[in-house]
């Protein structure tokens, strides 16, 4: 471009660099709900795996339903951070889109008044609006690496993170199986009141 005219090139290379830091502003916020992203995906994936795995204890004690209210929680979690870090895509990427149409619009009025005033060809000013389209393509490539690289990211650090986690349940305080009966009363089917001293049995508080 500068080889067939300077001042459109430096024109394109100015609007380039802003269209390159325009998601600067947007960094902090897209790293903490990439954060949130993958802490929600990974809460589902946890919860969703225990379902399975512990449906027939879920199923014997009622509470597939409760579980079940639970994971939709967790599903809407995801969701909303979801499409939090696709907002803030989507911002980043029309902020750099608004640089790259006022390029090409600026280099395109200021090349129309050089036409006019005989200072540079209709020809090289096409010429120039064609090679503004491929000055612009690595930096909305580099936008969408930089997309996946921040959730790339994300994840990394929560596997990082694993070495440094304490476990929730230490050897040394494992619980002792204790078993409790209290106010149980047996009584035989051929009595005709359970209050009876000779037909019922009552056991006090016995831990075995």
């Amino acid at each position: 471009m500068a080889w067939i005219d300077v001042p459109s090139a430096l024109i394109f290379l100015g609007f380039a660099a802003l269209a390159l830091l325009a998601p600067v502003p947007y960094r902090a916020q897209t790293n903490d709900d990439s954060a949130e992203y993958r802490q929600a995906y990974d809460a589902l994936v946890s919860d969703f795996i225990d379902s399975i795995q512990g449906l027939p204890t879920l199923r014997a004690f009622g509470q597939v339903r409760q579980f079940g209210e639970a994971l939709a929680a967790r599903s809407w979690a995801l969701f909303r951070t979801t499409m939090a870090v696709l907002a803030l895509n989507l911002a980043e990427g029309g902020a750099g889109n608004v640089f790259m149409l006022v390029g090409a619009a600026t280099t395109l009025a200021w090349g129309a008044m050089r036409v006019q005033a005989g200072d540079l060809g209709l020809a090289p000013l096409v010429m120039l609006l064609f090679l503004g389209v491929e000055v612009f393509r690595p930096i909305r490539e580099l936008r969408q690496l930089r997309h996946q690289n921040l959730l790339a990211m994300a994840s990394a650090i929560g596997i990082s993170d694993l070495p440094d986690t304490r476990p929730v349940v230490v050897a040394g305080d494992a619980i002792k199986p204790v078993i409790t009966l209290s106010d149980v009363t047996f009584t035989y089917p051929t009595a005709s009141s359970s209050s009876s001293p000779d037909a019922s049995l009552r056991l006090a508080r016995t831990p075995t």
